[in-house]
């Protein structure tokens, strides 16, 4: 198979000559994953950060040739020297295992399940929509795994609200909708 990369090239003469590319999504892991759908963000200063799909078993699981997985949304911040010598860690901001159940709710407890691919630091919360934090579920370090939190909705009136999930690449909010 063919496995997908990114990569990135800089020109410091408006665009008459550049750099040899480089790549971004270097399979650090050595586990042949393919780096799709990347997009980057409109602002570029002294970092690219870019988020992408890491499809870990490219191939075509809905013929049943290859086996479902659960892809993960990667995130990247990398300086734009693009030195050969990248020393990139890929972090990740989304996973497509992070759950709430159940949701919407009526129940008196919500189970969130993460799934971390690195170790991290993680601040879990439970915020309002305008923005209040109404309760800190996690604050502290989760080594890679599986990890599961219970949040409390008894006293939270019907209505929408948000858990937040703050690490030092990124944050990600996930919806969560309480019924009475």
């Amino acid at each position: 198979q063919n496995y997908r990369h990114i990569y990135a090239m800089k020109s410091n003469d408006n665009g008459n000559s550049w750099t040899q590319p480089v790549n971004l999504t270097p399979d650090v892991q050595q586990i042949g994953y393919e780096a799709v759908y990347p997009n980057i963000t409109p602002k570029v200063n002294d970092r690219i950060r870019l988020t992408y799909m890491r499809d870990l078993e490219p191939g075509l699981a809905v013929t049943g040739e290859d086996p479902y997985v659960v892809n993960q949304i990667m995130y990247l911040d990398v300086d734009t020297l693009l030195t050969s010598d990248l020393g990139i860690s890929e972090s990740i901001v989304l996973d497509h295992s992070l759950q709430l159940f159940p949701n919407p709710s009526s129940l008196e407890n919500v189970t969130l399940t993460l799934q971390t691919a690195v170790a991290s630091e993680v601040k879990i919360s439970l915020i309002d929509l305008k923005g209040n934090q109404l309760q800190a579920i996690h604050g502290g370090s989760l080594l890679e795994g599986s990890h599961s939190f219970t949040i409390d909705t008894h006293d939270l009136k019907a209505g929408t609200y948000l858990v937040k999930i703050t690490t030092n690449q990124g944050t990600l909010s996930k919806e969560l909708m309480v019924i009475r």
